[in-house]
């Protein structure tokens, strides 16, 4: 199975926000990196948290390519998607989450749960999804 990492998972990696959770993205990340875990980044997760990088944290565009560079060409990572958009639409609007969130639940792997979401957004809860925190992946 492979797993999606959230904009949240890859922030706590590079902005040590929280170090408990830090360590735990930091060893997804090492268990990516040696094939033990394979990894999907979707390009609405880049754009947010390049966003996040800019707007709340102030970073400079060559550092924040640099760690986004990093991430897409980590062995073990595929980046890519296929989004079902009435159904994005239907949850957005009736169960009243994240645009993104919704973008993210609507990947066609991830809604037929043969991929899972690495967050620790509890909005995810509400979309029926597989999901699992960093600290979880053995």
């Amino acid at each position: 199975m492979r797993l999606v990492l959230d904009t949240n998972v890859l922030l706590d990696f590079f902005m040590e926000r929280d170090m408990g959770r830090h360590r735990d993205c930091v060893e997804l990340v090492r268990k990516v990196r040696g094939g033990e875990v394979q990894a999907v980044i979707l390009s609405v997760v880049i754009a947010e948290m390049v966003w996040v990088m800019t707007s709340i944290y102030g970073l400079k565009r060559s550092e924040i390519a640099e760690m986004v560079q990093s991430v897409v060409q980590m062995k073990g990572v595929l980046v890519g998607e296929r989004y079902e958009w009435i159904s994005t639409l239907e949850q957005y609007t009736r169960m009243k989450v994240k645009f993104i969130d919704a973008m993210i639940a609507n990947v066609r792997q991830i809604k037929s749960k043969k991929w899972a979401v690495v967050t620790y957004d509890k909005e995810f809860d509400k979309l029926g999804v597989l999901k699992m925190e960093p600290g979880n992946i053995k």
